[in-house]
């Protein structure tokens, strides 16, 4: 249930250096791991300054193309410097207990609109419904709440450049 704040995890440049992996595109797991581990050391020491180093160290590694892209438009300064506004902010902590009331909150509210569902036709649509709210909810509206500007402006900036990669 907590996908959201896991899936913006991986976006944190700031946050390279944790143990997160990037799926392979080839068989040859280890080859691709110890590359990963490259590229995820150069993001270690990650500055504006370093920024072409960074995009070379991308480009120089055989991930997917796609992870590639994606990877270089995660480093954009702009990004980087929203992410590490919110990973300072103070408000983290009380994002994890607003996450935890929405939970709490979805499980009762999709307790009863399952209830009043009549039909299978119904249920999918009940489903899609209280789906589609709850990942509103846990990803975009309970954290522009709970933390405000800098969430919000992270979420614009990631927003931009996925479109921008496409």
């Amino acid at each position: 249930m907590m996908a959201p704040i896991w899936v913006l995890s991986l976006l944190f440049v700031t946050n390279a250096h944790s143990d997160v992996t990037i799926l392979p595109s080839s068989p040859d797991l280890q080859v691709q791991q110890g590359q990963v581990l490259q590229v995820q050391q150069v993001l270690q020491g990650y500055d504006e300054s370093r920024q072409s180093q960074v995009i070379e160290a991308i480009q120089a590694s055989q991930l997917h193309p796609w992870v590639q892209k994606y990877a270089i438009a995660f480093t954009d300064p702009r990004i980087v410097r929203a992410a590490q506004k919110v990973e300072a902010s103070p408000d983290r902590k009380n994002l994890i207990w607003a996450e935890i009331a929405w939970v709490v909150f979805m499980l009762f509210f999709r307790s009863w609109v399952y209830s009043r569902v009549k039909n299978w036709f119904q249920k999918i649509f009940a489903w899609l419904g209280t789906w589609l709210v709850y990942f509103t909810g846990s990803s975009i509206c309970v954290p522009v709440i709970v933390m405000g500007a800098p969430y919000s402006e992270l979420i614009k900036l990631i927003v931009q450049a996925i479109a921008r990669v496409r």
